[in-house]
């Protein structure tokens, strides 16, 4: 595959940038000013009906990712998504393990449960600071979006608190997104994966057999004790409804600032200023999001694994998506790309490979994958009858729940 000249340029204010910042925040702010109030006044709920405040939460949630979908569509409608990969495989209740690489991946995740028809129905983990987003932070809290501190004891009850409960809920639905990397790829970042990697030869020094991860380009090494707990935690022995579909997504925005070449990482080249301000084909035309679910007998495998050989399997996993990801960048799509070998089965310490093998799990990875047009999505975003109706009834059913309240209790 030749590869795909990158038409990015560093993008600059006109008088119609301040015009489309001005909507994006004001129609925001009206909408998550009137979900906020609607579920401070039905919190009671969360006492005397909590399956019932759950519904509203997961409806709230929709709420925000159709106003997403409608000021989208107003100014960023040229945008084409572009889905490869296991898209047709996707299940009602999973958990999606993604790279990071702007501030925005988030909104863009809302729209790819959009066109999956599960805007209803799914939880980010963010960083602990974003609660405290006027709004929109304090919506995500109270719908059970999960925030960590990057504290490992305060990690482990925040989700234990959050997850232990959905096995044991089959009738609702769960999609849960998780960014094991926890920072965006940028210059800094990559220069602490590289004194990590560094000192990490120094404590192991040949002939030592300690796996020393390579030093990536194009994403920062992954914290693993998030994603190893989330499978313990959605997966115990006697779960009812045990959460055992996870899916490896690799997003790859174009065209492609190439920061590793320009030093114009996509934490500032995709900023939501530059995205949602100034817009235009050459700050983003196309984002693609491949869709890999993981061999359920590579989970089981993963399941049994202390945390050390768990980090070691992410980290040599990551390599991989590095390798994706240059891919990307040079072709403007991640199509054709071809990986040789089941990196699922050879990330794994050896013991564990040979267990995998004569378990006769992962038969349909055991030869890796190549990425082809075959199952690809395309699609713009334009809203659809339910994403009007839910604008529609969060901006009428507060001021209607109000005014009860205030005649009850003056009159």
């Amino acid at each position: 595959m030749e590869a795909k000249d990158s038409p990015f340029s560093v993008p600059k204010w006109g008088p119609t940038s301040y015009v489309r910042a001005f909507v994006y925040v004001a129609s925001g702010m009206a909408v998550s000013v009137q979900l906020f109030v609607l579920l401070v006044l039905l919190t009671p709920l969360a006492v005397v009906a909590p399956p019932l405040f759950r519904l509203i939460s997961r409806w709230a949630v929709g709420v925000v990712t159709s106003w997403a979908v409608v000021v989208w569509s107003c100014f960023n409608g040229h945008v084409r998504f572009v889905l490869t990969g296991d898209v047709a495989s996707l299940k009602d209740r999973a958990v999606f393990f993604c790279n990071h690489q702007t501030l925005l991946d988030w909104w863009f995740l809302g729209l790819f449960t959009w066109h999956a028809n599960r805007i209803d129905g799914y939880k980010i983990i963010l960083m602990h600071y974003l609660r405290n987003v006027p709004f929109f932070g304090w919506i995500a809290y109270l719908v059970g979006f999960i925030f960590f501190k990057q504290r490992l004891a305060m990690d482990q009850e925040t989700l234990a608190s959050a997850l232990n409960p959905i096995p044991t809920r089959p009738k609702e639905p769960f999609w849960l997104f998780i960014f094991p990397e926890g920072f965006l790829v940028h210059k800094r970042n990559l220069l602490r994966t590289k004194d990590y990697i560094e000192k990490l030869k120094q404590e192991h020094p040949p002939p030592s057999t300690k796996y020393i991860p390579r030093q990536p380009e194009h994403v920062i090494l992954p914290r693993s004790k998030g994603l190893w707990n989330i499978i313990q935690m959605l997966n115990p022995r006697d779960a009812v409804a045990p959460v055992d579909t996870f899916v490896d997504l690799t997003m790859g925005y174009w065209p492609s600032s190439r920061g590793y070449e320009s030093g114009l990482y996509p934490e500032h080249a995709y900023s939501p200023i530059n995205v949602f301000g100034i817009g235009g084909a050459s700050v983003l035309s196309e984002m693609h999001i491949d869709v890999r679910v993981l061999d359920k007998g590579l989970l089981r495998t993963l399941k049994g694994l202390d945390e050390n050989d768990f980090d070691d399997w992410l980290k040599k996993y990551w390599e991989g998506k590095d390798d994706f990801m240059r891919h990307f960048h040079k072709n403007g799509t991640f199509e054709g790309f071809s990986r040789t070998v089941d990196l699922g089965k050879q990330s794994l310490p050896v013991h564990e490979q040979r267990n995998y093998t004569d378990m006769g799990y992962g038969a349909t990875q055991r030869s890796g994958f190549t990425v082809t047009s075959d199952g690809k999505v395309v699609f713009t975003v334009f809203p659809k009858f339910k994403d009007i109706l839910n604008l529609g009834i969060v901006l009428v059913l507060p001021w209607v729940l109000v005014s009860v309240f205030v005649r009850g209790y003056l009159f």
